[in-house]
């Protein structure tokens, strides 16, 4: 699967399709297009192939969530240019001699989309919902190896013993049971990032359903998704605390479910942005117009 893009060198830095794997794609410049580039609008249409199902980390299994998951949350740590781990909520991490605890120094400035305070707590309060048998989190497997998390997820402990701590409001210490050297690649997850407490619990079950019911931590909000809708938008989080590396003000998303239909779509001016596969490939470079090269890292963010 090869990706396509309107905007030939019109980007800033990490702005390109949220494609959980694309790890190398392909640019198409469509010459002589009236459409203004997203550089001047800051705004661009890109396809997506299923429809989103979730805005709950702990339930996304599906890459349509967890790519927009990735836009509107934000983890400790974010994949960046060329798949490098990258500072998040956390400004720096420290690992102990044994690979056994890791210590993650947050950012203070770091906040909600509604203005509160984003800290250390709301990691411990969202990591031990996500390993809670209660939750029945479709992902609580993967904390597997961090303390006590198999024994909790088979009920046999309770939630409270998960080795991750806060060392006051800004200092994550996390403990695993082994050493884990994928441990920080797991880390922009989507069941490892956090969740406002305060917005789950009004919630509830229905959390994460739509767009309203969900907190936001990460460069962009989400508006204009209901729950079961084709296309909605992600819309630049002015509480976000790198926001001025936020280089697009508004991404609108379409399902489209064939790559055909995308490229006729990307060809008639209605997508920024699309898929390509198969013969299409071929076909378009048989018209020397792709380009290869990298796009983007999963996020509409600069660093």
């Amino acid at each position: 699967m090869k990706t396509v893009n309107r905007h030939k060198g019109s980007w800033p830095a990490r702005v390109g399709l949220l494609a959980a794997t694309a790890a190398s794609v392909l640019l198409l410049a469509a010459c002589g297009n009236s459409k203004a580039s997203a550089s001047a609008t800051k705004a661009i249409t890109v396809s997506i192939p299923s429809q989103l199902e979730t805005l709950d980390g702990a339930q996304a299994a599906d890459t349509s969530s967890g790519e927009v998951l990735t836009n509107v949350e934000e983890g400790l740590v974010v994949m960046g240019k060329h798949n490098k781990l990258q500072p998040g909520i956390a400004k720096s991490w420290t690992k102990s001699a044994d690979g056994l605890t890791y210590t993650f120094e947050l950012r203070h400035d770091a906040k909600w989309a509604d203005g509160k305070p984003l800290n250390a707590h709301d990691f411990v309060y969202s990591w031990r919902r996500n390993v809670d048998p209660k939750t029945k989190a479709v992902n609580a497997y993967r904390y597997s190896g961090i303390k006590n998390a198999d024994a909790i997820n088979s009920g046999k402990q309770d939630p409270s013993t998960l080795g991750v701590q806060a060392d006051g409001d800004y200092k994550l210490v996390v403990h695993l049971e082994h050493p884990m050297a994928t441990f920080l690649s797991m880390m922009p997850n989507a069941e490892f990032l956090p969740a406002e407490r305060s917005v789950v619990t009004k919630y509830g079950s229905k959390y994460g359903t739509n767009a309203a019911k969900t907190g936001y931590d990460g460069p962009y909000t989400l508006k204009s998704w209901n729950g079961t809708n084709d296309s909605w938008t992600l819309v630049k989080n002015n509480k976000y605390w790198n926001k001025k590396n936020v280089h697009l003000d508004k991404v609108t998303y379409q399902v489209v479910k064939t790559t055909s239909t995308g490229l006729n779509m990307f060809e008639s001016g209605q997508l920024d942005q699309t898929e390509l596969s198969g013969d299409e490939v071929k076909n378009e470079k048989k018209r020397q117009v792709i380009q290869a090269g990298p796009f983007w890292g999963g996020h509409l963010r600069g660093h």
